[in-house]
């Protein structure tokens, strides 16, 4: 199982400083809380400079994929301080007030590696091209406490990891899976903060991992049930609280489950959701068949010959700017996902300029849908943000990204959007699974 799924997360270990002779004693670098997670805002607080100096911080980060870093430059006060946290930069990566804008704005610079579950990054300030302090920051991404438990589909029927938190108290749980990127992708970093939440959380994958079909294509959707009633018996888990967060193609699974086994879900929760059905993807397959998912082993319609969407040869989609006229086809209202069986909490997350597919859209229509539902439903909506709209906070992104057939996807939204957004959107979905 591939094991380079894991982002950043934040702590702080310990600070050094380097002296230049421009200075009487080297800048001192002051970052705080310790030890919190990563979804906690660190004060970066930069001392021991001249009033007014003019100083460059930059952030270098190794991960898995390679090497992240952002720089902004920034005017110390009459004291000689730079507070990350309270002040906008002159220029750089980011720009206005952002407490961890020098992690968000980081881009790909070069290749490297570092531990899965572990980042090493380093802040550096100069002033006048010159290295005049540095601080080191440990950056974790599970809780003390938190156990990772790999299944098998041998052994469960489905592949993942499984994530639990410390203490025997049961409550709610999740089950996470992704979209189109296929393996596990991010899930296990969103199940492994859930669980340093007090949530236990189950990450899976349902395509191009080994043991599982090699594309988003006729994916049985008595797959996820296996891993919900799976979920239910951990000694961790009250049975009747187990939920269900998916992103992007994942959403139709998500919201395809709820409907047809309601009683099996408590609650749903779906970021840059889809309304409708759409058509496989080929994944690493060279072909593939005509339906994304099945029901009793039926295939289920899809939307893509009547939205508007056209079918690239390796499996992706194309054609924005067609679909809305698309939607009244007889063919997406076959599509439609009847969510309205499903009676329970629900909560929609879409970015404004989502430019994959348009995602408030759906989830306006998916909203309407449940609107005889007492239950309580949510839609989050976020101007600024693109099709990325759901995720960690403080997370580098992008606008662009590769699905799992290798195409070059548009996913709108800037990264100061998507950072904005997942600022609220990411606590907003603790608080909707823990409180509903």
């Amino acid at each position: 199982m591939r094991r380079s799924w894991w982002p950043t997360a934040l702590a702080v270990v310990f600070v050094v400083g380097c002296g230049s002779s421009a200075h009487v004693a080297p800048a001192r670098i002051s970052v705080t809380p310790a030890g919190a997670l990563y979804d906690v805002p660190l004060s970066i607080v930069v001392s021991r400079l001249s009033a007014g100096e003019v100083v460059t911080i930059s952030a270098t980060s190794p991960r898995p994929g390679g090497v992240w870093s952002a720089s902004a430059t920034y005017k110390a006060t009459g004291a000689g301080v730079v507070n990350v946290a309270r002040m906008a930069p002159q220029s750089g990566s980011y720009h206005g007030v952002s407490p961890m804008g020098l992690f968000w704005s980081q881009r790909l610079v070069g290749a490297g590696s570092s531990a899965n579950g572990s980042t090493v990054t380093t802040l550096v300030v100069r002033a006048d091209g010159q290295r005049i302090g540095s601080a080191a920051v440990t950056q974790r991404l599970i809780g003390p406490g938190v156990t990772e438990h790999t299944e098998r589909r041998a052994k469960t029927g489905f592949v993942g990891d499984y994530f639990t938190p410390p203490g025997a108290a049961r409550g709610p749980a999740v089950v996470v899976w992704g979209g189109s990127e296929g393996g596990l992708g991010n899930s296990p970093a969103l199940a492994a903060m859930l669980a340093s939440h007090g949530v236990p959380a189950l990450a899976i994958a349902y395509f191009d991992e080994p043991g599982l079909p090699c594309a988003l294509d006729d994916i049985p959707l008595e797959y996820f049930v296996k891993s919900i009633d799976w979920l239910r018996r951990q000694p961790q888990v009250e049975p009747g609280r187990v939920w269900i967060l998916s992103v992007s193609r994942g959403s139709e699974a998500d919201l395809l489950v709820a409907a047809h086994w309601p009683a099996l879900v408590h609650g749903v929760i779906a970021a840059a959701p889809s309304s409708v059905v759409w058509g496989p993807i080929s994944g690493q397959c060279r072909s593939i068949d005509d339906t994304s998912w099945t029901l009793h082993g039926q295939p289920l319609d899809s939307a893509t010959a009547d939205t508007g969407y056209t079918r690239n040869p390796d499996g992706s989609l194309s054609g924005r700017g067609a679909f809305l006229s698309g939607l009244a086809g007889p063919g997406a209202a076959a599509a439609r996902i009847p969510i309205e069986r499903f009676k329970g909490p629900v909560m929609l997350i879409s970015g404004a300029d989502d430019q994959l597919w348009p995602s408030p859209v759906f989830a306006d229509r998916i909203m309407a849908s449940l609107a005889a539902d007492p239950a309580r439903h949510v839609h989050l909506n976020y101007p600024d943000a693109g099709h990325l709209v759901f995720g960690i906070p403080s997370a580098p992104g992008a606008i662009e990204q590769k699905n799992a057939g290798g195409a070059l996807l548009d996913l709108g939204g800037t990264p100061a959007g998507d950072a904005a957004a997942h600022l609220s959107d990411w606590p907003s979905a603790i608080r909707f699974i823990q409180s509903n």
